[in-house]
């Protein structure tokens, strides 16, 4: 076999390996910039403004919306539903900001959990990479990275016992190799 062949099927070896490492490249230089306090380096790895729709979208879903239900039965329920609003605005304000940001990577964000359920928890996907904090085993934030699709990569943070459910912070790629986190899933 001559030369040519195989240095091109090492180039597209490369290729491809590289091609796969950069959502963990740009996860580890958020985590860096996190590390840092460089709040301003954070626009670069989060979109805002999709975060923030998609933080409200759910806040609504899960307080607004039966708000609304109620309101339908109960006039009283239209205070309650115009408190709810503003509460749900400032609260996705405070959480998808650069500083809330790195509260939440660094774990020190509190996002409301659900009542544990007696299911038994979900096993990781294999290719799933895992690190976990020091402190004690209720308090320690356990990181987890994987692939959700060719274009889409989540780092679930779970905080607490193996019963709660983790936040998914969701990275689309830009292009080629770059990625952004355009979507945070809360575990509500």
């Amino acid at each position: 076999m001559s030369r040519k062949p195989l240095l091109l099927l090492a180039i597209i070896l490369a290729f491809c390996g590289w091609l796969f490492a950069t959502p963990y490249i740009a996860a580890y230089q958020l985590y860096s910039a996190i590390d840092r306090q460089d709040t301003s380096a954070l626009p670069e790895y989060v979109d805002f403004d999709a975060v923030k729709t998609s933080v409200k979208t759910q806040l609504d879903q899960k307080i607004i919306d039966p708000i609304k239900k109620e309101a339908e039965k109960n006039p009283l329920a239209g205070i309650a539903l115009m408190i709810a609003g503003g509460i749900v605005n400032q609260a996705t304000d405070q959480i998808i900001s650069p500083q809330g940001m790195v509260d939440l990577m660094k774990g020190a964000a509190n996002i409301p959990q659900p009542p544990p359920t007696t299911a038994p928890a979900a096993t990781a996907k294999p290719d799933t990479k895992s690190v976990s904090t020091a402190g004690d085993s209720n308090n320690k934030l356990e990181k987890s990275m994987s692939y959700e699709s060719l274009n889409s990569f989540v780092i679930s943070l779970k905080k607490g016992s193996e019963q709660d459910k983790p936040i998914r912070l969701v990275m689309q790629r830009q292009g080629l190799s770059g990625w952004k986190i355009e979507d945070v899933r809360l575990p509500l």
